[in-house]
């Protein structure tokens, strides 16, 4: 829901009950946030939290996130899911946005992991079109809230995800991360 979201930051924000100006700062302000929020990941945050915590709290934060969002837009409160984008954007860029693509390259195994990288590529980049092509369809289905539910599903199945399938890799050599995945 990352790219639709900023993508269609302005349209979610008037949906919320904000005006056209309100709605163009708060999409600023969102974009500020990921570029803040993604500096501090990149200073402190892998190395002191690992890949496992911070991957469970980013799909847990922007579960959180994504629900006050709906929330706030469907009651008009346009601040409020104004300031909800920018914790969901905080909560993703720390763990889901960056570490995701980290974590699939250590443990792939060294013959393969060119390929999965390729297929997780495309399939993320095939999934964002998908997604930004279809996002008019299913706000015009759903609603804006809806949609901004619907988002908040998939995080919660992410961080489920996370919770059962991830193992900690952090201060692990690379060869000992592949021995656990062959």
């Amino acid at each position: 829901g990352n790219s639709c979201i900023q993508a269609y930051m302005s349209v979610v924000l008037e949906g919320a009950g904000l005006s056209e100006a309100s709605a163009r700062a708060g999409a600023i302000t969102y974009a500020s946030t990921q570029f803040v929020f993604a500096v501090l990941m990149a200073l402190y945050g892998v190395a002191r939290f690992g890949r496992r915590p911070l991957l469970i709290a980013s799909a847990m934060g922007a579960t959180a996130a994504l629900t006050a969002m709906s929330t706030f837009t469907e009651t008009q409160e346009g601040l409020s899911a104004s300031l909800a984008a920018d914790a969901y954007i905080a909560a993703v860029t720390l763990g889901l946005s960056t570490l995701s693509w980290v974590y699939c390259a250590e443990v792939l195994p060294d013959g393969e992991r060119g390929r999965g990288m390729a297929y997780a590529t495309c399939l993320f980049w095939a999934t964002t079109f998908a997604s930004l092509q279809l996002f008019d369809v299913a706000v015009a289905t759903l609603t804006v809230a809806g949609v901004l539910g619907l988002f908040a599903l998939f995080s919660a199945g992410g961080a489920l995800f996370c919770y059962a399938f991830v193992v900690e890799t952090r201060g692990a050599a690379l060869s000992d991360v592949q021995r656990l995945f062959s």
